[in-house]
């Protein structure tokens, strides 16, 4: 069984022209959202969190700043072999005591058309750590470099 956990992204769009002085203007705009993965959730672990939440998870994903923010806005358990069609979903798993997230995206939906040698790109981090995002590219030869290693090379 997986747990998946639905955000809603806004942005602040008055903000980039806030002037850093004065009370932060407000415009904020709907931005999508994010779907978060949790596989391998046990019969035990179910029963907990529709008693108690995803407290722990929901404190490290929801975040506010002056530009803008994410939230858990629903989460719902589903059976291991159901896909999420057309979604690109952020995978989590709890590892040293820490949540990681992992996304693997497909180049071609972020129009890299013009980069045939990547054949992935993967971002991940430790959850509530924006700052410790590592993006890595496996290209068509097996080769895996950080965007900057790419850069050198093409």
């Amino acid at each position: 069984m997986k747990l998946i956990i639905q955000t809603q992204v806004l942005e602040n769009y008055a903000a980039h022209q806030w002037d850093g002085e004065s009370p932060v203007p407000q415009n904020w705009k709907a931005k999508g959202g994010n779907i978060y993965v949790v596989k391998g959730i046990t019969p035990g672990q179910r029963a907990k969190i529709l008693l108690k939440g995803i407290p722990t998870i929901e404190s490290l994903i929801n975040y506010r700043d002056s530009y803008s923010s994410e939230s858990v806005i629903s989460y719902e358990f589903a059976d291991d072999g159901i896909e999420l069609k057309g979604e690109t979903p952020i995978l989590l798993e709890y590892l040293g005591g820490q949540w990681v997230a992992n996304q693997f995206v497909d180049p071609y939906a972020f129009g890299m058309l013009a980069m045939p040698e990547i054949k992935t790109i993967s971002k991940g981090w430790i959850l509530g750590k924006t700052k410790s995002i590592k993006t890595v590219f496996t290209l068509t030869n097996g080769d895996t470099v950080s965007p900057e290693e790419y850069n050198e090379r093409w």
